[in-house]
């Protein structure tokens, strides 16, 4: 999570100009990518209402795909498609949903993922990115408070008010959108530290998060807890403890299958207590988790193997003094995927 809303203070070996905010560390967020591209005619020649559906419809044709670039370079076309079907049925919470779930993934996956990778080589450009994922993220927010006004109307104005109040009669249903709406709050707060207005997300994410957890836990394989990792670890009010259990219950609802429960545990958690040997066993297990064993969240795996061996090559610039540790030296691959009893020692 980030933003610059934390008293904590980065402890990368940065000049001032080019840290990265902690919000933006570890913040881990479902990459299913399951929009659907459809047919490459003309919408209008389907009945809205099956367009619609068909657009809509949880699919493996992203989500299980094993080419990151051919899914970076297909999903614009896949979310503009469902844009303009939307202005012809703006109720339809199937899209709307899509759209939330969508433009957050794309924005973190291929835009926030890159501006990470730029922010020590092109500071410059590595803003310019972060500013167009932020974008991307208020866009996703957006669609998701419309999505939930569908069922409950006027929750845009009680959000804004009471967000307690707001999610309080919220159903099964909604657990979907109210993830998207917490995690792309969250990456609102993320890539906007410099942003006073990002203040009014920050305070809402934890009890939206709760609220889609409190109701279904298991949704997505417990993916929730995930999210719940980054927000224990990096928002002020969050315990490192908490984000403990919050991992483990994560291993347990997806059997150890999702890389990114490992990396954001990793970043988030081991980085904050400056826990090295933590630190690569994560990355370590995380690597060992075969892609091709989890069919629908491949994708998702490969775009997080990508990132756990960038984050293996920057441990001097995550750790202090790691000439002098005794635990720099390199990890043995773990054995504990699909587990909960990685070692989770260290500092609290």
């Amino acid at each position: 999570m980030t933003g610059r809303l934390l008293t904590m203070q980065p402890r990368w070996r940065l000049s001032p100009r080019r840290r990265v905010p902690w919000a933006s560390r570890g913040l881990c967020i479902s990459l299913s990518l399951g929009v659907l591209v459809g047919a490459s005619g003309c919408v209008r020649s389907y009945a809205l209402g099956a367009a619609a559906d068909a657009l809509s419809a949880s699919g493996k044709t992203f989500s299980s795909d094993d080419d990151p670039e051919l899914i970076e370079a297909a999903t614009p076309f896949a979310l503009k498609t469902m844009e303009s079907v939307l202005e012809q049925d703006p109720t339809h919470r199937g899209l709307l949903t899509s759209l939330a779930s969508g433009f957050t993934q794309y924005g973190y996956a291929f835009v926030k993922e890159e501006a990470d990778r730029q922010q020590e080589e092109d500071f410059d450009r590595a803003s310019t990115l972060r500013l167009r994922a932020r974008k991307l993220f208020m866009r996703a927010r957006d669609y998701a408070v419309r999505g939930l006004e569908v069922e409950h109307p006027g929750f845009r104005a009680v959000l804004a008010d009471d967000v307690s109040r707001a999610v309080a009669d919220m159903t099964i249903e909604d657990v979907p959108l109210l993830y998207w709406l917490a995690a792309s709050m969250a990456l609102v707060v993320a890539t906007g530290r410099d942003e006073p207005s990002i203040f009014a997300d920050y305070t809402k994410v934890r009890p939206i998060a709760q609220r889609a957890l409190d109701l279904d836990e298991s949704w997505e394989m417990g993916v929730i807890h995930d999210l719940f990792i980054s927000i224990e670890s990096g928002f002020p009010d969050g315990r490192v403890d908490r984000a403990r259990e919050h991992f483990a219950r994560s291993i347990a609802l997806a059997g150890g299958r999702r890389v990114g429960t490992y990396v954001s545990f990793a970043e988030g958690v081991s980085v904050k207590t400056q826990n090295l040997k933590e630190f690569q066993q994560m990355l370590d297990a995380a690597l060992a988790i075969p892609v091709d064993d989890f069919l629908d969240g491949r994708l998702a795996n490969v775009i997080m193997r990508r990132r756990a061996v960038w984050l293996k090559a920057r441990v001097e610039d995550l750790f202090l003094d790691v000439s002098e540790r005794e635990d720099a030296r390199p990890s043995p691959t773990v054995d504990t995927v699909g587990r909960s009893d990685v070692d989770l020692e260290g500092a609290e």
